[in-house]
C-alpha cells in the first residue's frame, strides 16, 4: 500500500488530504481530509483501507503497517502520537 499526503489551498485556509492507494490496483483505498496535520488524519485514512479489504487479509498486517506508516510520517515531519 502507498501513502501519500498533500495540502490544497483553498478561500478559507489549507486543507490536508491523506490517501492509501493499493499499489496492485492502483485505487484509493483509504482517505481522510483535516484542517491540520496530525495523526488522526493518517489513522483515519489508513482505517478506511483496512475496513475496504477482507477481514483475513487485515489481521496480521494492521500492527505493522501501522508501526511502519508511523515511522514514514514521523520522517516526514507529520506529528503523531507518542
Amino acid at each position: 500500500m502507498g501513502r501519500r499526503l498533500t495540502h490544497v489551498a483553498t478561500w478559507n485556509g489549507v486543507v490536508y488530504v491523506a490517501f492509501v492507494v493499493d499499489t496492485f490496483s492502483r485505487r484509493v483505498v483509504g482517505w481522510s481530509a483535516a484542517a491540520s496535520k496530525e495523526t488522526r488524519l493518517v489513522l483515519d485514512a489508513m482505517e478506511m483501507a483496512r475496513a475496504s479489504r477482507p477481514s483475513e487479509q487485515c489481521s496480521t498486517e494492521h500492527s505493522t503497517t501501522a508501526a511502519a506508516a508511523r515511522d514514514a510520517w514521523r520522517r516526514a515531519g507529520v506529528p503523531t502520537a507518542a
